[in-house]
């Protein structure tokens, strides 16, 4: 014998037949030759098993699902309505969820939410959808005929014979009411209004495909989605799948587009090979719906220290003098400089106060009523803190002629004396809602008042992200000038990031109206000037070209154009803000 040896590879992996033939040749010692054919036959067997699956999905106009959007979600052209859709919650009124007015009443404790109900909407006193329906179905109400829908919907849900429910639903653009979808009403929830559509018809395809080298025999495809499982083949379904060949499935489904979410498929497929060899495989596909934008709720509400709305504030009386003499009062500074250092002394020498004070802020003078005698005069002087210069020097009778909104040498405001105050604290509460359907992130937020002065209160926001029905609430307090006339605007405007779409701006006002003029006395002018002790200084030169004199003096050469006059100012003063102040001093310099 001689043993010849070769070396070689097998793919053991592939399925096959493996012949190898030798022949051999030779001569023998008497010269015959000699011929031999020898055979080896080998078959492989692949055990590798596996089917793999893709998933796709497209809507009706072949669009892949992760590229659909939502629609807007204010019906738009809502005059020309011919169908809406709600999905059936069941459940009573307290659920609702709208920009309409509380038009939701239950019976007998409402539909349980449980049970089938009859669903009967009309409209102009015609049945236009009757039906059972089970919770979570979608029901269409349709229009007469082709025409539009009627301007209002009124349904009535009833189980077992018994009213639980009656809605009455806006549809046209008649009203201020608007149309959202998503917004519920009582037991429905808004789905779609027209062409505005939140559930898209859409195809799940999944794709089998024998990847492996041997045949195979699936015995099982489901999908999971959304806690539901359902089952793709059937018993009599073709199971088996050959090596390379593919199968396709179809479902169909219904997208909602409008709630933020992550729909997610997942698939779990098992086959057998021929020798009884079980494999799995596990795959996953998911679509990320959601609107293109949010939906925040602004409120902003006001209320003073004794929870009374802001409007209702009522304004002190105006004469401080009524008791005698005051002995505390409250000015602001309102120029003629932006800041100026100021001392205020009473008649004994004793410094009231001494700082340096800016236009706007409050100068307060208590404990003037301990000092003796009939009256307390309090002498201030402006000083120009870069010059150290005086500026102005005003004296004030505490004991005689305290008015609210008194101007002294168009300095000082008289803005509060002992219990009667113009400037009433107050609390503005603002509130921001998410009424949408996803979430939201606050990226700004901003307060204008009267549209002039922007505060940026994003610091203020406990949480910046808020969930769909999440609300968060803040406060911010602030002075209310109740003894003036006039409307006080206060808007919050807010940017919102959504996780779908483009930042947006929402925002929402509220209006505080003072009408609360102080009435003037008989007797006297609003703002009562006294020469003899007032005296106005400015780079220590006293006035040129004017004319002085006590209060009877003008009240009686000029008491009727001196009222004019007066009241002319007062009227410039709502219109020209605290500029108009200056106008306004203690002392009439009246030139004729």
């Amino acid at each position: 014998n001689t043993i010849v040896t070769e070396s070689g590879f097998i793919d053991v992996c592939a399925q096959g037949e493996y012949n190898t033939s030798v022949v051999v040749k030779g001569n023998s010692n008497v010269g015959i030759p000699c011929d031999a054919l020898g055979k080896y036959e080998a078959r492989t067997t692949a055990e590798d098993r596996h089917i793999d699956v893709l998933i796709s999905c497209r809507d009706e106009r072949g669009a892949s699902c992760g590229e659909l959007t939502a629609p807007a979600l204010q019906c738009s052209e809502r005059n020309d309505i011919d169908f809406v859709t709600f999905t059936y919650l069941g459940g009573g009124c307290y659920q609702s969820s709208n920009t309409h007015n509380q038009d939701c009443e239950d019976f007998n404790n409402g539909p349980s939410g449980t049970r089938v109900s009859r669903i009967t909407c009309s409209g102009d006193s015609d049945i236009i959808f009757d039906k059972l329906v089970d919770v979570g179905e979608l029901i269409t109400v349709p229009s007469y005929g082709s025409g539009p829908l009627p301007n209002k919907i009124v349904c009535e849900i009833s189980e077992e014979g018994e009213l639980k429910q009656v809605l009455k639903i806006t549809i046209s653009d008649d009203s201020d009411e608007d149309l959202f979808l998503k917004d519920v009403y009582g037991s429905l929830r808004l789905e779609s209004c027209g062409d505005q559509n939140c559930y898209l018809p859409i195809t799940y395809v999944y794709t089998l495909k024998n990847v492996g080298q041997a045949h195979m025999t699936i015995t099982k495809f489901e999908r999971r989605r959304g806690g539901t499982l359902k089952h793709l083949i059937s018993g009599t379904d073709d199971k088996s799948l050959d090596f390379g060949e593919t199968r396709f499935i179809q479902e169909k489904a219904l997208l909602d587009v409008c709630a933020e979410a992550e729909v997610v498929t997942v698939t779990t497929v098992e086959a057998d090979s021929p020798k009884g060899v079980r494999s799995t495989n596990v795959d996953r596909y998911m679509v990320v719906t959601g609107p293109e934008v949010g939906r925040l709720d602004i409120e902003i509400t006001c209320e003073d220290e004794n929870r009374h709305d802001c409007d209702d504030i009522q304004p002190p009386s105006f004469n401080c003098n009524v008791g005698g003499c005051a002995d505390h009062v409250l000015f602001s500074y309102i120029g003629p400089l932006i800041s100026s250092s100021v001392i205020c002394t009473d008649e004994s020498g004793v410094v009231l106060v001494s700082k340096n004070i800016i236009i706007g802020e409050r100068v307060n003078l208590s404990g003037l009523g301990s000092q003796n005698g009939p009256s307390v005069m309090v002498d201030c002087q402006l000083i120009n803190p870069n010059s150290g210069e005086l500026v102005q020097e005003i004296k004030i009778d505490t004991c005689d002629g305290l008015f609210l909104k008194e101007v002294y040498g168009g300095s000082f405001r008289l803005e509060g004396c002992d219990e009667k105050n113009c400037l009433a604290p107050i609390k503005y509460t603002y509130t921001l809602e998410n009424i949408g359907t996803n979430s939201l992130e606050i990226s700004e937020l901003q307060r204008m008042r009267d549209g002039r002065f922007t505060v940026d209160l994003l610091d203020n926001v406990g949480t910046t992200k808020l969930l769909a029905d999440e609300t968060t609430t803040f406060t911010e307090a602030e002075e209310l000038d109740v003894c003036a006339k006039g409307e006080i605007i206060t808007t919050i405007q807010a940017k919102v990031n959504s996780p779908n779409g483009k930042p947006y701006l929402e925002e929402n006002e509220h209006a505080i109206t003072t009408d609360n003029v102080l009435t003037i006395p008989p007797t006297k002018l609003p703002i009562e000037p006294s020469f003899e002790t007032s005296t106005v200084v400015k780079n220590n030169v006293e006035p040129k070209g004017v004319q002085t004199g006590t209060m009877s003096q003008i009240q009686e050469g000029y008491s009727i154009v001196a009222v004019l006059f007066a009241q002319l100012l007062q009227n410039a003063s709502e219109v020209l803000g605290y500029f108009s102040e200056c106008l306004m001093p203690r002392n009439y310099w009246f030139g004729f």
